[in-house]
């Protein structure tokens, strides 16, 4: 009786892992997709030009964040951050280079990128999604937005 007993709690268990597990895809992958036709929506308010005026493009991420209650940032096709949300424009030269980060890189092939990784800037895991805004003189300039993890860990 006590074998089956322990059977049961060790199934139980095993049950428990594999739906959370399956669960904690399933939010992420829904979560991912609405980033996605989000950065695509968001693609179309703003196009740069030639002249990239700093200000400006900080303004349009700090509005895009705004209105979708994420973090925003604009990436030139080099790497640099233009604007970003949550970074005041004084602050942005201070920021790393976004040339290596696997969704800016997803972006640049023409495919909306996707990455779930721990964010430096913020301090947390973050969901990204890139998506080309358009060709632009020295390459790509990239929107990307970003969702803190924790809002996963929320709805479970």
């Amino acid at each position: 009786m006590l074998t089956y007993v322990l059977i049961v709690l060790v199934v139980m268990a095993c049950v428990g892992v594999y739906l959370d597990r399956a669960l904690n895809d399933f939010l992420i992958d829904h979560l991912a997709n609405t980033l996605k036709r989000e950065a695509q929506l968001a693609a179309t308010i703003w196009e740069p030009s030639s002249e990239v005026d700093p200000v400006e493009v900080d303004r349009v991420a700090d509005m895009v964040g705004e209105r979708l209650d994420l973090r925003a940032t604009i990436i030139a096709g080099d790497g640099v951050v233009l604007g970003d949300s949550r970074v005041a424009t004084i602050n942005l030269g201070s920021l790393e280079n976004h040339a290596d980060r696997p969704e800016f890189i997803e972006a640049q092939r023409g495919e909306v990128g996707q990455s779930l990784r721990f964010s430096a800037t913020l301090g947390q895991e973050m969901l990204y999604v890139a998506q080309l805004l358009r060709r632009n003189g020295d390459g790509r300039t990239v929107l990307r937005l970003a969702m803190p993890l924790h809002e996963v860990q929320v709805l479970e």
